[in-house]
């Protein structure tokens, strides 16, 4: 029997996904929450093995929730279950500890047997976002093999928001930090984008983890002077 537990902040569907899940031979819906809150202590004492979670929902702080239950709950398999189809959510998702990787628009049939699957040790997830991990691995590779001198390109300001979206910072992040707008913000991203020949800024993000640009960006020479503004 796998011990089931919910946490959505949507009341119908938490109580629909609950009903349907025990009406199934083999799964048992122990807890449901809309909010993980001091829960994630209690979840030890429930021992679930599997936990629906969606990251994104308004009562919950994002990603980080992964690893505080990854941390409380090491025997637990982690499933996000989500409305959303964001290729960050799901490339951090699983960089967090998730196990699985679900859209809520899967359909009944799929759904139980990703359930089942987890059962038997493997993960959860469509063939659609497994393509698009492995195209990940193969950008990130590739991108191992952009030379670092290659931010000889930037502008002072467009290297420390590039250091800055490494960290994780939102554009409203940036803009406090740097104390410029979010438009401007905007303007120096895709200035990164297009110097760096990035996609998009997750890739741009990645980059500059993999370089530990935080860790390191004091030893760079920067050919570039002034702000960028």
């Amino acid at each position: 029997m796998m011990k089931v537990f919910i946490i959505d902040d949507h009341i119908l569907f938490r109580e629909g996904l609950a009903s349907l899940l025990n009406s199934q031979v083999g799964f048992e819906v122990i807890g449901e929450s809309s909010t993980i809150g001091i829960e994630v202590e209690d979840l030890v004492n429930l021992e679930p093995d599997l936990i629906l979670l969606d990251p994104m929902n308004s009562n919950h702080t994002g990603l980080g929730i992964i690893n505080k239950m990854v941390s409380n709950c090491p025997d637990a398999t982690i499933v996000i279950f989500t409305d959303q189809d964001s290729e960050d959510i799901l490339f951090n998702s699983f960089r967090a500890g998730a196990h699985g990787f679900l859209q809520k628009n899967t359909p009944i049939n799929k759904l139980i047997a990703s359930f089942q699957a987890v059962q038997h040790g493997e993960a959860a997830i469509s063939r659609t976002n497994t393509t698009r991990i492995l195209s990940e691995f193969r950008r990130i590779s590739q991108q191992k093999q952009v030379p670092l001198r290659s931010i000889d390109k930037l502008t002072e300001r467009e290297l420390q928001i590039l250091i800055q979206l490494g960290e994780g910072s939102t554009n409203q992040d940036i803009a406090a930090k740097n104390e410029i707008s979010i438009n401007t913000v905007k303007v120096h991203v895709h200035n990164i984008l297009d110097k760096l020949n990035f996609r998009n800024r997750h890739e741009a993000a990645t980059f500059a983890r993999e370089h530990e640009l935080a860790q390191n960006n004091i030893k760079i020479t920067h050919s570039k002077t002034g702000s960028g503004e």
